[in-house]
Parts: C-alpha cells; sequence; structure tokens
C-alpha cells in the first residue's frame, strides 16, 4: 500500500470561504439521507441557493463510540449570498440531533 501525501488534493482539502449550512446529523450512515432532505428544506424555506457540493465529515465515529447509532457527522453546503450578506464570514448554523 502507498502512503498518503499532504500534497495529494483529496487529502489536504481546504473549503473555500463563505456563508454555508452547517447540520450535525446523530445517527446511523444508512439515515443519513433525511439530514440531507432537511438541510434541503430549510434551505427552500429562507430562499437560499446551494451552490456546489455537500461535505461530510464524520465527527464521532467507531474510534469514540460502540453504537454507529451514535455516530455524529457534520453536513455542510455553500450558499450564495444576497449583496447585503457578501460581507458576512460566520457560519450559519442549523443543528438538529436525531
Amino acid at each position: 500500500a502507498q502512503a498518503l501525501s499532504s500534497d495529494d488534493p483529496k487529502v489536504n482539502f481546504t473549503q473555500e470561504e463563505g456563508l454555508y449550512i452547517t447540520y450535525y446529523y446523530h445517527g446511523l450512515v444508512e439515515t443519513i439521507y433525511t439530514a440531507y432532505n432537511n438541510i434541503l428544506t430549510y434551505a427552500h424555506k429562507h430562499n437560499y441557493q446551494l451552490e456546489g457540493y455537500f461535505f461530510e465529515k464524520l465527527l464521532v465515529n467507531e474510534i469514540v463510540v460502540e453504537s454507529e447509532e451514535n455516530f455524529i457527522t457534520e453536513l455542510c453546503v455553500k450558499i450564495k449570498t444576497s449583496t447585503e450578506l457578501q460581507g458576512m464570514r460566520e457560519l450559519l448554523h442549523f443543528v438538529t440531533m436525531l
């Protein structure tokens, strides 16, 4: 097996600056689609346009907890901003623990 290089963009990735919807999902990977549905509903309700890809970061996994039911995954997606929001550098946090 070949070691990963820190020069590889798949290993060393930085999200671009901007405004994001961030959602913390607590539960099985098999039902994470509910988190995506909640993000899409939230974005639609608040008239946000999504830009680019969703990012998933597993924060709590089998190394920390015994059961997959206790996994915590951070999901985020960049949103397009209106002119009055372009100067903001904060993250929108939409936190729900299922």
